[in-house]
């Protein structure tokens, strides 16, 4: 199954998916992304049916911009208040996620609100947290931020910054998906330190920014989990006086747990400290300054990542924190550990090489093992760890996450016990799983799995014995194995043969398995040394060295993408022309367009359009509203908009979508319903309304009245088609309430999943989010953006539609701010009145979970005359956008058609003349 990586965002978040998509693309990963609705951040992380509960094989993300909270809410005490609801809500997706969850705050939020939350959740294994102090280091943008998209459509970001945010996701997906590597093997002279310390004595080396770069990348990843090694060819004692001759270092001796110290080739060390460390070759990263010892390693040893550091010294920082190799998924507190833990087990070792036999040996080390059921989320984040790293000794290697586990253990359909092992030298840790089921007269285990540290010392034996005693008290039969073979994991099927019973034993006799140590076991390792690991061939090198730049991910991200061939047309006439054209041309990856190409049939959508005025904006030197594209939607057209500075639209309020046809117009909301103008019937005249700046507040019932008086100005005589969706759809209410009262005649009213105003439709208790997030549902604008295999070739990516009610922001406008806050004054205050006519009502079939069960979206009280309700497939947010607002064309068409039926054929052909100024 290919994985998902899905998204929710406070700010509109769909430009990533084109950075995403270039990373999948050239990694060879078979995922898509999806995005959750637009401002519902809150809803889908704890909605059980959201597309993050619904993600099991991909990563969940969360983009965070604490100032997006502003829009709604402008004091430091509503954003603490939100950063409560947020973290309570991420700490219920990470218990019912079948994914992990990448937290990232984005550039610029509150420092002390971003601490607070990484703090909240830094003991939280199933999230990886990604600060914006980091996302910055890690890829530098001259400019994150775009004033003018974020006025158009909340999208904050330029398209670099919108890469870099991709690629930082694209990562941390990457190393989810690998088998993590564990131990760095590092070269001495001339990559820790300047100088060969054989030569120019241990004072004589110099300790540069390169390399205590280098050290301290190293200790970081120490402290994350990974082991280090030294593999030098050099005398023994020159490397030890280096280190006691340079305290200051960042590194020390006691932070290697192997050292490989002489002149044979680096290949052999390797291979002995595989060896050493019961690892596989697949394991190791090995670093050099010299490119002829790394390629003897990479030639020798297959399945070694042999780096070479940059010859430039001050690019090696860099390259190091971008080789994809060094992330690791989640560290878990055994992790940290795990340096300590290698070199307990060399003392045991030595302690092994001094006694008469193995037995002796066992004897000595006062082993103690306890089984029993797991106790809290880090033993569980450590029994999914070992599914997702265990091979040897894994009966079925099936792979689980802490939410399967959890799950399992909360549904009671699988027991599961861990063994835990300690000796007089230390404490192995978490080391054995067993997940298992009493049915049909046994104990079926469904899953056994053992770490290699600490095999051959009788701990699957214990484990046996105790399942056995366990189907004893149950009085179950017998204890049945389960074993799928796997290349590597002949261990386990080794030992399940030394019982001589098959993988069905009598409980007595599992009871009774003991274990009797004649001889030293054969050592195990995680997996197969001399067999280069099964990875996708990644080159890790090319991307820290190609890929660490945003300005080169963005033009690589761009060159990438697909141009589609456009008809030949009227080239450009003078030079204006042919800077949009070159424009137009770049942004939506068509070539060549003509001067009278329409943007529409281009492909062209609202998000387009915001990045196609953001790019423009050298040119156009003004502020233009989104719905300049509905007026002036080819190059000729919008050339001559921006030559005349004093050009005014003909009307306050009216946007002609579109003027063709014989029929009466349908007036509604302009930005929503672009795509639908485009499907309904080729005669239906299609005008938007579009608000004016306000001046003053004016309530729903004033607003009504000014656009009625434009469309009657326009239109004198009925009979009048009007819709509208959200707050739009509340205004063509109440418009056909005062067209009715003036003695008009109102064909139909269509709205398009609109409920009546405020949380009626609440069903039982909710919280005040849900209650203020409902209020937003309603209000939903999203940017939908196709499936990469969903779509033809020469098809733009349709984006959701752009939020259009901007929130107060000091930086914004004061005109902008003036209409978004006069909105929610309207809204706050409208109580909608009886309407004698009947309604036409254009329902989403997905309705946020607390909607209630009323059809009618709670009108029926209002209402008196008939409700028809068309069933419209999608949800509140895409049901206007293509592909779904095909379907809703067809039921308008329907609707239009019965409408004009019941009213009579009513030529608009005066409308038309109107329109056209004759």
């Amino acid at each position: 199954m290919d994985g998902v990586i899905a998204i929710c965002a406070t700010f509109t978040a769909e430009p990533v998916a084109e950075s995403l998509q270039y990373w999948l693309n050239l990694l060879s990963i078979p995922a898509k992304v999806e995005f959750a609705p637009y401002n519902q951040m809150l809803q889908t992380l704890v909605d059980p049916h959201s597309v993050f509960a619904r993600n099991r094989n991909g990563l969940n993300v969360v983009l965070v911009r604490f100032e997006d909270w502003g829009r709604y809410g402008r004091n430091v005490s509503d954003w603490k208040s939100r950063s409560s609801e947020l973290i309570a809500a991420l700490k219920t997706a990470a218990s019912i996620g079948q994914s992990p969850l990448l937290v990232c705050i984005c550039p610029a939020s509150p420092h002390t609100l971003e601490q607070e939350l990484e703090s909240e959740l830094a003991g939280m294994s199933a999230i990886r947290f990604l600060s914006s102090k980091r996302l910055r280091e890690l890829y530098p943008v001259t400019n994150w931020h775009d004033a003018g998209s974020d006025q158009l459509g909340h999208i904050p970001y330029t398209p670099e910054a919108y890469a870099a945010l991709g690629t930082a996701i694209a990562r941390v997906f990457h190393a989810s998906l690998r088998a993590p590597y564990k131990v760095i093997v590092t070269d001495c002279d001339n990559t820790l330190w300047r100088g060969i310390c054989g030569e120019s004595g241990p004072q004589g080396i110099e300790v540069d920014a390169a390399g205590l770069a280098v050290q301290r990348f190293l200790k970081s990843r120490q402290q994350e989990g990974m082991l280090l090694c030294v593999c030098s060819k050099n005398a023994p004692e020159d490397v030890d006086e280096a280190f006691d001759a340079h305290p200051e270092m960042p590194l020390a001796r006691s932070d290697f747990a192997v050292w490989r110290v002489n002149w044979q080739p680096k290949s052999e060390n390797i291979q002995a400290l595989a060896g050493d460390l019961s690892l596989g070759l697949d394991s190791f990263i090995f670093l050099d300054d010299n490119p002829m010892e790394t390629a003897e390693v990479e030639a020798r040893c297959p399945g070694v990542l042999a780096l070479t550091l940059p010859a430039t010294l001050e690019l090696v920082p860099r390259f190091l924190d971008h080789v994809w190799a060094f992330d690791q998924n989640g560290v878990t507190a055994e992790d940290r550990k795990r340096t300590a833990m290698y070199r307990e087990n060399a003392l045991r070792r030595s302690v092994q090489a001094e006694s008469l036999s193995y037995a002796d040996f066992l004897a000595g080390l006062e082993l103690k093992v306890d089984i029993r059921e797991l106790r809290d989320a880090a033993e569980i984040e450590r029994a999914a760890q070992m599914t997702q790293r265990t091979n040897q000794f894994n009966f079925t290697t099936r792979r689980f996450t802490e939410a399967q586990i959890q799950e399992a253990l909360h549904s009671g359909s699988l027991q599961i016990l861990a063994a835990f092992v300690s000796d007089r030298y230390g404490d192995y840790g978490q080391v054995g799983l067993v997940m298992y089921a009493a049915a049909d007269d046994a104990l079926h285990v469904r899953d056994f799995l053992l770490s290699c540290r600490v095999l051959g010392k009788g701990v699957e034996h214990a484990i046996v014995a105790r399942l056995g005693e366990i189907a004893v008290a149950r009085s179950l039969s017998a204890v049945e194995i389960s074993f799928v073979p796997t290349p590597k994991n002949a261990p386990a099927r080794d030992f399940l043969a030394s019982l001589g019973m098959g993988n069905r034993v009598p409980s007595e006799i599992a009871a009774a398995v003991r274990f009797s140590p004649a001889v030293l076991p054969e050592p195990a390792t995680d997996s197969i040394p001399t067999t280069p690991a099964a990875r996708p061939c990644v080159d890790f090198a090319w991307i820290a060295t190609n890929r660490a730049d945003p300005a080169a991910i963005l033009k690589a991200v761009s060159d990438a993408q697909e141009v589609r061939v456009g008809a030949s047309g009227t080239r450009p006439r003078d030079e204006m022309e042919r800077k949009l054209t070159r424009i137009w041309e770049r942004v939506m990856r068509v070539a060549p367009i003509g001067i009278h190409d329409d943007f529409f049939d281009l492909g062209g959508d609202s998000f387009l359009a915001v990045r196609l005025l953001s790019e423009l904006k050298p040119i156009i030197e003004r502020d233009l509203p989104l719905i300049t594209f509905v007026e002036a939607p080819t190059i000729a057209k919008f050339a001559d908009l921006l030559r005349d500075h004093t050009r005014k639209p003909d009307w306050n309020h009216l946007a002609p979508l579109k003027t063709s046809g014989g029929r009466a117009p349908f007036y509604c909301n302009v930005l929503e319903f672009v795509d639908l103008a485009r499907h309904v019937e080729a005669d239906q005249p299609f005008y938007g309304i579009q608000a004016a700046v306000a001046q003053k507040t004016l309530t729903i019932e004033e607003l009504a009245e000014q656009y009625v008086a434009e469309i009657r100005e326009f239109q004198p005589e009925g009979p009048y088609y009007i819709g509208g969706s959200s707050f739009g759809g509340w205004v063509a209410y109440e418009m056909a309430r005062q067209l009715t009262a003036e003695g008009q005649t109102v064909g139909l009213v269509a709205l398009f999943d609109t409920a009546v105003p405020g949380p009626l439709l609440t069903e039982g208790a909710t919280s005040d989010w849900q209650k203020r997030f409902y209020r937003f549902s309603l209000h939903w604008h999203n940017i939908l953006v196709l499936g990469h295999r969903e779509r033809l070739p020469y098809v733009r990516a349709k984006a959701r539609r752009i939020a259009d009610r901007i929130g107060g922001r000091e930086r914004l406008p004061e005109a902008v701010r003036a209409v978004n806050e006069a909105g929610r004054w309207a809204e706050s205050r409208y109580a909608p009145g009886e309407y004698s006519g009947g309604i036409t009502l254009f329902r989403a079939t997905k309705q946020p979970p607390w909607i209630a069960s009323d059809r009618t979206l709670g009108w029926a009280k209002l209402v008196k005359g008939e409700i028809q309700i068309y069933d419209t497939p999608g949800h509140h947010a895409d049901i206007v956008r293509d592909p779904r607002v095909r379907v809703l064309a067809r039921q308008l068409n329907d609707a239009l058609a019965k409408a004009q039926s019941r009213c009579g054929d009513v030529s608009a052909e005066s409308v038309s003349a109107r329109a056209s100024g004759s």
